[in-house]
């Protein structure tokens, strides 16, 4: 049984997150190369939300007396708005959206539609929720934004572009979800009761994977 510190009973979560994407190789980088400014497609307004479900089956004896019930399916999901945005936001949001020029030449030209030009590229996802009195919270997804795009256009409002990321399997063990939390000031107790039950080990990527990554690609056509 893991007892919770009166510091962590009393902790509040309160605030939005950055929002990181990078083009997914196989391996989930190191927290000092997802989160970098050029990782970010545009700022987040009212905050980002993150869900998971899950579809159940129960059998049931006619008599009432044995029932089972086992998970058959799952899902996790991220959903956020962009205040800021622009044609490369799209880029990275649309499977088919094509871009073409430069800022030199003064014009960026997104081609939004065409099954043949799906792209089928998943991206590493990284929520940053910064607390300095609590500890930071860091939350990684795999997966692709299935929202599709509206914007509307409004004299008395901003234009918002919102994302809806459909989380995929980021390891063999079929983990939809990482949730990291920092532990400011750990109690002691609890370390050691950690400590004696084997606690649980810090989710390393770099750890898990032996293999060379690939460098991280930015978004730049």
């Amino acid at each position: 049984m893991h007892t919770t510190s009166a510091k962590e009973l009393n902790k509040i979560p309160l605030g939005s997150a950055d929002v990181y994407l990078m083009k997914y190789t196989g391996t989930i980088p190191k927290d000092s190369e997802i989160e970098k400014d050029e990782n970010m497609i545009g700022r987040v307004k009212n905050g980002v939300s993150i869900s998971y479900t899950t579809e159940s089956y129960k059998a049931k004896s006619d008599d009432g007396k044995a029932v089972k019930t086992k998970i058959v399916s799952e899902d996790a999901y991220a959903e956020w708005s962009y205040i800021t945005w622009n044609g490369r936001t799209l880029k990275v949001l649309l499977a088919t959206a094509t871009m073409d020029g430069t800022t030199s030449s003064g014009k960026r030209t997104v081609k939004i539609g065409g099954l043949q030009y799906d792209d089928g590229v998943s991206y590493v996802l990284r929520l940053v929720h910064t607390d300095r009195i609590t500890g930071d919270i860091r939350i990684t997804m795999v997966g692709k934004n299935v929202a599709g795009w509206m914007a509307a256009f409004k004299p008395n409002q901003e234009t918002l572009v919102n994302a809806k990321f459909e989380a995929e399997p980021l390891d063999q063990n079929g983990t939809l979800i990482v949730y990291e939390e920092e532990i400011l000031e750990e109690d002691t107790a609890v370390a050691a009761l950690a400590s004696k039950a084997g606690g649980f080990p810090a989710y390393s990527p770099e750890a898990s994977e032996t293999a060379d990554s690939e460098d991280p690609s930015d978004f730049s056509i």
